[in-house]
C-alpha cells in the first residue's frame, strides 16, 4: 500500500465546514432499501489478578460486516489493536478492506489504514460513546490517497438495569479532506442515524436491531438507503 499522500492545507476547514452542512446540495435523489449485518469483537490482553480489565493495556479490535444493498452486496474486515490509557479512554489503529461486488460490474477492493480515539462513560441506565476516527483510503492501480474523518455519537438507555433491555440511537457523519483520481470527494461524504432496541445475552454479548438511515453524497446525486441493521457486539 503506496505512503499516505499529505493532506492540503485547507482540510480542516474544509471537514468543519462539511460538518456543520445542513444539507447536501444536489437534487437528485435515488432510494435504495438495503440490509446490513455486523460483528464487532474487542478484548484486552492486560487484566488483574481478578481477571477483570485493568485501567490501561492493550486492545484489540475487529469488525466484520456484510451488506446488501438494491444492485450490489459489500463486505468488510477491520482488525486493529488499541491502547487503554484510562477506563474511559481508547486509541486504536489497523487496516480495513472494503470490497464491493456490484451485480452486473467487476467487484472493487479498496483498502484503508484507520485511527480512531473512543472515549466512553457507563452507569447502571446510560451508556455514552463518542468516537474520532481517521481514514486513508486507497484503491488498485490509482495513484491518489483519499483522506476521510467520521464522527460517531451513540447513546444507549436501559430503563431497568434488572432488565438485560434497552434503547439505542447513534449518529455518524463522514467527511472527506480531499479529492481523489478514483471518485472520492472533498466534503460531505454521508450521514447514517441509527434507532433501535439492545438485548444483552449475560456480561460480554450485546445484540442491536433496528433501523439505519443513510444519506450518502454521490457524483450522480444523492444516495437515501433505508437499512434494516443488525449488529451484535462481544467483549472479552
Amino acid at each position: 500500500m503506496p505512503p499516505p499522500t499529505p493532506l492540503p492545507g485547507r482540510a480542516i476547514a474544509v471537514a468543519v465546514a462539511a460538518l456543520t452542512a445542513a444539507a447536501p446540495a444536489r437534487a437528485d435523489v435515488d432510494q435504495d432499501a438495503q440490509v446490513w449485518t455486523a460483528l464487532f469483537a474487542n478484548g484486552v490482553f492486560d487484566r488483574g489478578s481478578d481477571g477483570r480489565r485493568e485501567g490501561r493495556g492493550l486492545l484489540v479490535w475487529a469488525d466484520v460486516h456484510a451488506r446488501r444493498g438494491a444492485a450490489s452486496f459489500v463486505t468488510i474486515a477491520r482488525p486493529g489493536l488499541g491502547w487503554q490509557f484510562a477506563p474511559w479512554l481508547q486509541v486504536y489503529a489497523g487496516y480495513a478492506a472494503i470490497v464491493t461486488v456490484p451485480d452486473a460490474a467487476a467487484s472493487v477492493t479498496e483498502h484503508r489504514a484507520w485511527q480512531q480515539v473512543t472515549a466512553q462513560r457507563t452507569s447502571a441506565d446510560l451508556a455514552l460513546q463518542l468516537r474520532a476516527r481517521l481514514e486513508q483510503r486507497v484503491r488498485p492501480g490509482a495513484a491518489d490517497v483519499g483522506h476521510r474523518v467520521r464522527l460517531f455519537a451513540r447513546i444507549g438507555v436501559q430503563p431497568d438495569p434488572a432488565l438485560p433491555l434497552g434503547l439505542v440511537v447513534w449518529d455518524e457523519v463522514f467527511a472527506g479532506l480531499n479529492a481523489t483520481d478514483w471518485g472520492a470527494r472533498a466534503g460531505f461524504d454521508q450521514n447514517r442515524l441509527f434507532l433501535g432496541g439492545f438485548a444483552r445475552v449475560g456480561a460480554a454479548l450485546r445484540v442491536e436491531l433496528g433501523a439505519l438511515s443513510l444519506v450518502q453524497q454521490r457524483a450522480t446525486g444523492t444516495l437515501v438507503g433505508h437499512v434494516v441493521a443488525t449488529n451484535v457486539f462481544a467483549s472479552f
